[in-house]
């Protein structure tokens, strides 16, 4: 599939799996742009993708290239920048053009964090207090408009920025190994597990990771027996839906980094219309997670 041409609508085409259950003792990837995995339904009498053996790799990896170029960067130049802002002026803005991809960051100074008082947590443990550097948010953004007022980017900033804690940047990327168009339909993921050991961890993680994509969807999939989380969407994930999905019966032990059912560490994701059992954190926004990003009608039975 990955060799065929991509047409205008930025698609090649859909693999579509016939109905019955069908082992995956290794693990499946989609790395190129425009390829859709479909299944015939994700309940009884549908697909089910089944991920044998004792290994705790993903199910279904989408993954482009970590090949991002970043330019040098320019100084954001007002001296404050509200939150939702779309409009961000920079010394030159001939240097972009409309359609650029480009990185907009906003800097965790020593200034700030003393500002909120998160140096030290007290008790004589100021190893544990933030450090500059550690909370930088990075925002993967599109030029759509360039004029007098400087750059508009596709869509808002979620913090402010301000001069007095060292403002912000913009910064043109190339990445040519970044995949667009993907996505998973109408199926079911699943793990096998030890039948006798509810705790059990031997098995698959997670379901689908993404990473290195834009543009990409997963919808109307059912997912059970995962330890770690149906959906993870990494930081270098961008304009990502996924909708109508359910994840049931997760297996491992009840602790940190388990049973993180819908996360994301993304930025423009939309979970909608999706329903969880046994979760710990069940609808998810991971550390420094740029966004924007929204849970919506989400449903969680007996979240731990």
């Amino acid at each position: 599939m990955a060799r065929l041409p991509l047409g205008k609508d930025g698609l090649r085409g859909a693999v579509l799996l016939e109905k019955g259950t069908h082992e995956v003792a290794g693990q499946l990837f989609i790395r190129a742009s425009g390829v859709v995995l479909r299944g015939s339904g994700p309940g009884a009498g549908g697909t089910v993708l089944l991920g044998t053996g004792f290994m705790r790799a993903n199910l279904l990896t989408i993954s482009g290239r970590a090949d991002r170029k970043t330019d040098a960067a320019q100084a954001i130049t007002a001296d404050y920048v509200p939150v939702n802002a779309r409009t961000v002026r920079v010394a030159n803005a001939a240097a972009f053009k409309v359609g650029d991809r480009v990185v907009v960051s906003r800097p965790s100074t020593a200034a700030w964090i003393k500002t909120l008082g998160m140096e030290t947590f007290g008790g004589g443990l100021s190893a544990l207090g933030w450090k500059a550097g550690q909370r930088d948010i990075h925002w993967d953004r599109q030029v759509v408009a360039i004029d007098a007022n400087g750059l508009t980017l596709d869509a808002p900033l979620t913090t402010a920025l301000d001069k007095a804690y060292g403002g912000g940047t913009v910064a043109r990327v190339s990445w040519p190994g970044l995949i667009s168009q993907v996505g998973v339909e109408n199926l079911q993921l699943e793990s096998t597990t030890d039948a006798e050991n509810p705790k059990d961890e031997n098995h698959r993680w997670v379901a689908i990771d993404l990473e290195n994509a834009q543009d990409a969807w997963v919808r109307q999939v059912a997912f059970r027996h995962f330890a770690g989380s149906a959906v993870l969407a990494h930081a270098t994930v961008r304009r990502l839906t996924v909708e109508d999905c359910r994840s049931t019966e997760p297996v491992s032990e009840i602790g940190n980094e388990r049973r993180n059912t819908f996360y994301t560490l993304g930025s423009q994701t939309l979970f909608q219309r999706l329903y969880t059992e046994n979760g710990y954190h069940d609808f998810a926004v991971g550390y420094c997670a740029a966004g924007p990003n929204a849970f919506v009608q989400c449903e969680a039975e007996q979240a731990l």
